[in-house]
């Protein structure tokens, strides 16, 4: 029973017949990574994710390292401690260490309980990541599944992504007034394609305003990053889904 436990915990892992322990030198690997989302340099959250799997830590132990430093982001961003900037290098950080975090899941067909699934993107045209990738972040921080799509989404993987990953929202930014009738487009194509009703919508950006998301006819407006990851809470926080 206490091995189970601690399984369940993740401080072993049971390999064939071998038990691996989590060892003082792995919590540290683990805490090193939680600080680094923080304030660390480049690539070095992504090389200390990397020596955590190669040590046989378990991804999901690696994967809450890594969620616990979002959480603290989020924290100090929420109480003004942290700027732009510092968010910007934190999310650059994350993204980094999550993609080698995600793989090893993939590969080990784990399980993970997730609030809600999140698709997101900037759309066709628009290059810009920095509102994007922190929001991304924050809805991370919250709990979230999110599968970020990048920068310049066609309106095509929108509705594709929408059809494969069955979000609960899709997020979509644009800076540009001159790309925001993209989400338009993408609305209008999901309703095409019968699947509008499956999805809530959310849009945001510089150039995006509560009037316009109800004109094109998105189910919520965030004029920042936290304000999209609390319209998201609101929205799942009653359901939860297995990955």
């Amino acid at each position: 029973l206490c091995l189970q436990e601690l399984k369940k915990l993740g401080y072993i892992r049971i390999r064939g017949r071998k038990i691996i322990l989590l060892s003082p030198h792995h919590m540290e690997i683990l805490d090193n990574l939680c600080e680094k989302v923080i304030s660390g340099g480049v690539g070095e959250a992504a090389d200390l994710a990397r020596q955590a799997l190669e040590e046989s830590i378990d991804p999901v132990k690696t994967l809450n390292a890594l969620l616990n430093g979002i959480k603290e982001v989020d924290r100090r961003y929420a109480q003004g401690q942290m700027d732009i900037n510092d968010i910007m290098w934190a999310a650059i950080n994350i993204k980094e260490a999550l993609q080698i975090i995600e793989a090893a899941i993939r590969s080990e067909n784990i399980s993970l309980n997730y609030l809600g699934r999140v698709v997101i993107g900037t759309v066709h045209g628009d290059i810009h990541d920095i509102g994007k990738s922190v929001a991304a972040m924050l809805l991370r921080a919250r709990g979230f599944e999110v599968i970020d799509l990048g920068v310049d989404v066609a309106v095509e993987d929108f509705v594709g992504a929408v059809r494969e990953y069955r979000p609960d929202v899709l997020a979509m930014s644009a800076l540009l007034t001159s790309t925001q009738l993209e989400m338009q487009k993408v609305i209008d194509a999901l309703r095409a394609a019968g699947m509008r009703d499956q999805v809530k919508v959310m849009v945001g950006g510089a150039s995006i305003t509560a009037r316009f998301a109800k004109e094109i006819g998105a189910d919520g407006y965030a004029h920042e990053a936290r304000d999209g990851a609390e319209l998201t809470w609101g929205w799942c926080s009653n359901n939860s889904r297995r990955n």
